[in-house]
């Protein structure tokens, strides 16, 4: 496993002839430097972050919930057709995907 990790992690060098092997090389100081960098600022800009928003509660997500099957409900109803006509249906869901659900 170690060494697939070396091989995923250490840059190769691209062949420049058809049928040419790529040559292994090692990383260089100034990549790891910068790597570790940008880790360090990613990790600081998602702690920045999460301190921000708001941690959701039960009552929260039983809200989301709430509304989900709510706007769910509402395109079941207005796709059922009591001739269980198919087509209709399959239009009423194309209107709503596109925004004129209205003209159905």
């Amino acid at each position: 496993m170690a060494k697939n990790n070396e091989e995923l992690c250490s840059p190769k060098a691209q062949p420049t002839t058809p049928g040419g092997h790529p040559a292994p090389t090692g990383s260089s100081a100034t990549s790891d430097e910068n790597l570790k960098e940008l880790l360090k600022a990613l990790n600081n800009a998602a702690s920045k972050t999460r301190q921000h928003l708001p941690v959701p509660t039960p009552e929260d997500f039983k809200k989301i919930v709430g509304k989900i099957s709510k706007d769910i409900a509402e395109v079941e109803k207005k796709c059922i057709d009591s001739q269980g006509n198919f087509e209709k249906r399959y239009q009423m869901v194309q209107g709503y995907l596109r925004g004129d659900w209205w003209r159905y």
